[in-house]
């Protein structure tokens, strides 16, 4: 029964397994690519847009409310002034659905805008997917700098989890929704409420035993008693102290020296020639396959690459998670290509003397 190292063969298959080969998915292509024919089509994608739109109108709304009271609420993450169908700029929240579901120029990310943070982005390079909605949770100014106070949005996200609401994506201070076809005014309340309901229970510091009974129960020692504005300053308080996202940025802004190309490192996976390693003993060592956090989703270092020196981002980022892991566990990020043992993330790589 050990003849096959399930670990080994795991990542092997999600490797090859995309959304090609897979039928059930072939499947629903076909059935979607009916649904979408002619008018009835059209009819889908607006209503997607439109809900989509409302949802954001609606929360920056409320975010003006709370913020003029010198209280804290969700930000939807989109232009702040747009333009009107008449040619006039007017305020996000009080434009009209149809034209933002029809001038495109609203959904660009123009630069010197501040509300997006990209300073030297190019004009007319990207604009944002109306039906990708980020709100973004108090923490960080417009300059990316530390705010006094913030509301880790990871705290956020297990909150929503508890009511089945998965949002697609979530950073230290950011969760994304995808909004799909079949979202009704219905299911775009709930969300709303169910927000207001998190913001009532942190703002009263409710017991998290009482709230998140299953995060309780699988580390008692590092959670009860707490309450939800306790565990949010002290998620904080490691964000400003550690800065994870900073030491990830470094790690994606680096080129790590490729000492074999990635199909040469998969051979070395086939042939067994190829061993787990803890992150105190990367320096040096030849990655087997890619590492890839999530978010974002792409990889920080590919098969084939040499991890480098004691300074390496890429080890750095590895300690960090290991770091966060052991402070909240249950609150743990995904990285595909590191598996995790006794707390400390191993990353298949190529044997010395097979190299």
């Amino acid at each position: 029964e050990d003849a096959i190292n399930f670990d080994r063969f795991n990542q092997a298959y999600m490797m090859h397994t995309s959304t090609s080969p897979l039928y059930a998915i072939c499947a629903s292509n076909d059935v979607a690519a009916n649904m979408m024919k002619g008018e009835s089509g059209k009819t889908l994608t607006d209503e997607v847009n439109r809900e989509a739109i409302i949802f954001r109108q609606n929360m920056r709304q409320l975010f003006n409310n709370y913020t003029n009271d010198n209280d804290w609420f969700f930000k939807p993450w989109n232009a702040e002034t747009v333009t009107e169908m008449n040619g006039d700029k007017v305020n996000f929240e009080d434009a009209s659905v149809e034209s933002l579901m029809t001038i495109q120029e609203n959904w660009k990310l123009t630069p010197g805008d501040k509300w997006h943070g990209f300073d030297e982005i190019d004009n007319d390079w990207c604009m944002l997917d109306p039906i990708k909605v980020s709100l973004l949770t108090p923490g960080l100014d417009d300059n990316g700098n530390f705010l006094e106070t913030g509301v880790p949005a990871a705290l956020v996200t297990a909150y929503l989890g508890r009511f089945g609401i998965v949002p697609t994506r979530t950073t230290d201070f950011q969760v994304m929704f995808l909004f799909s076809m079949g979202i009704t005014k219905g299911k775009r309340d709930t969300l709303i409420n169910t927000l207001l309901s998190f913001k009532r229970h942190y703002d009263a510091n409710a017991d998290i035993e009482t709230l998140l009974p299953e995060l309780v129960a699988s580390a008692p020692e590092v959670y009860k008693g707490l309450g939800l504005k306790d565990l949010g300053e002290r998620m904080f308080k490691y964000l400003v102290r550690h800065n994870p996202s900073q030491v990830l940025n470094h790690a994606y802004s680096s080129l790590p020296e490729m000492e074999v190309k990635p199909r040469t490192a998969y051979q070395f996976v086939v042939s067994d020639e190829v061993e787990l390693v803890p992150s105190d003993k990367l320096v040096g060592r030849v990655a087997a396959n890619s590492v890839i956090p999530y978010p974002p989703g792409i990889p920080m270092l590919m098969g084939g690459e040499n991890f480098g020196d004691e300074t390496s981002p890429q080890i750095q980022y590895l300690k960090a998670l290991e770091a966060w892991d052991a402070e909240f566990p249950g609150f743990e990020h995904e990285t595909e290509g590191a598996e995790i043992e006794d707390g400390k993330y191993h990353v298949l790589c190529i044997k010395k003397d097979a190299l």
